[in-house]
């Protein structure tokens, strides 16, 4: 997902939120069970259906190219996740500060898989600001991992059969 960032855009396109309800991205109920098998409790709140652009940034909570399945450490600050403080909420709150203090943001997420896996392995994030006099603002390439209890959601196998896990239109 890719996005030019202004904070005239910013302020008139509110972003939506998700409803999980209506819509979930591939390998979300998947991700969900997985979470239940590792432990990881409550689900609801280990879980997520992350915005590519987030919200706050004028991202679609309903566009299916906008979601994807993803562990709360990755999505947003979380409690006992060994992802610290390198999250995607920690990004998103230093791109729109750079918005609304005048700089137009070139802004990308891109979701990484592994092979067939329809869970990403993480997302690559990248921001390139410049202020209103023509010099360099923010600049952000990073990529934050989906880990779960310790597992990289995006690089299950079916301990059965050794295939990778989840595929195509796998819940």
């Amino acid at each position: 997902m890719t996005s030019c960032l202004t904070k005239d855009y910013v302020d008139s396109h509110p972003g939506s939120e998700t409803d999980t309800r209506v819509f979930t991205p591939p390998g979300y109920r998947w991700a969900q069970r997985t979470a239940g098998f590792l432990g990881a409790r409550p689900i609801r709140e280990n879980i997520n259906a992350c915005h590519l652009l987030a919200d706050r940034l004028t991202g679609s909570g309903t566009d299916p190219r906008n979601l994807a399945a993803c562990a709360r450490g990755a999505d947003a600050k979380q409690l006992g996740s060994r992802q610290g403080d390198d999250d995607m909420a920690k990004h998103e709150t230093d791109i729109a500060a750079a918005a609304q203090a005048g700089q137009d943001v070139y802004y990308s997420v891109t979701p990484r898989y592994s092979g067939r896996r329809t869970v990403p392995t993480g997302f690559a994030i990248h921001a390139q600001g410049t202020n209103l006099d023509g010099s360099a603002g923010i600049s952000i390439s990073t990529f934050i991992p989906n880990p779960l209890a310790g597992r990289n959601l995006g690089m299950f196998n079916d301990p059965a059969t050794g295939r990778q896990v989840p595929t195509g239109s796998m819940g």
